[in-house]
């Protein structure tokens, strides 16, 4: 239906946000890639925390000597569901976008600039849905709370890096990380930004809201009553 959308959407304009209909497929490749990586990485095992702090399944773990945050972060990653889910659905849009690879603009830097961005944004998007998902610590329910975090994740996801105002563009990597990993990445490998201490500030977002992740962690067991 999207790509029905866009179609349309071409037929009567020439560009979005300075991205034409080409470059728009692209961004949604990269739209679709982020969201499956955000979902079998960060979602299930989201989801799977708070299931664990409902049943008690959390206590059996804590009481053994494995790393309780690397083990409720990673230890439900489904490689299959990636395999068999999420490539065939992107198929449509990979048939859509086969010719129209030598129309788009793709600088090396550009490419290796944007790939870093994809990786710092899904770890920081990962980072910030764990820290509002234990919520599940004090409240019992922390289902809502991630539910909404992984929304503003995606908030980002429709529109081009360029076609944002700066005090939204701000937000979108400060506060909330919705413009990361999706719309700076493709605008990096498009080649229509060069601004690269973009990186150097995503890079240091990053090890913060790392850091953020362990001491919320760490402050939640402490405080966690079984």
């Amino acid at each position: 239906t999207y790509l029905i959308f866009l179609d349309i959407l071409f037929g009567r304009v020439k560009t979005v946000a300075g991205y034409g209909y080409a470059e728009m497929l692209f961004f949604t490749l990269i739209v679709q890639i982020n969201y499956y990586l955000m979902f079998i990485i960060t979602q299930a095992n989201t989801e799977r925390l708070d299931a664990s702090i409902n049943t008690g399944e959390l206590d059996l773990w804590l009481v053994k000597p494995v790393p309780a945050l690397w083990l409720v972060s990673f230890r439900n990653i489904n490689l299959g569901e990636l395999l068999f889910s999420a490539l065939p659905a992107t198929i449509p849009l990979m048939v859509v976008l086969s010719g129209k690879w030598s129309g788009l603009a793709m600088p090396f830097w550009g490419v290796a600039a944007g790939i870093l961005c994809i990786i710092l944004g899904q770890v920081i998007i990962h980072c910030f849905v764990f820290i509002i998902a234990m919520t599940a610590f004090f409240t019992g329910e922390g289902k809502q709370a991630k539910n909404m975090s992984v929304e503003l994740t995606m908030f980002g996801d429709a529109i081009p890096f360029e076609g944002y105002p700066k005090w939204l563009k701000y937000i979108g990597i400060s506060v909330i990380p919705f413009i990361i990993s999706t719309a700076l990445s493709v605008s990096f490998i498009l080649g229509k930004n060069i601004n690269y201490n973009y990186l150097i500030y995503i890079f240091g977002l990053a090890i913060v809201f790392l850091l953020l992740k362990v001491s919320s962690c760490k402050f939640a067991l402490r405080h966690y009553s079984s």
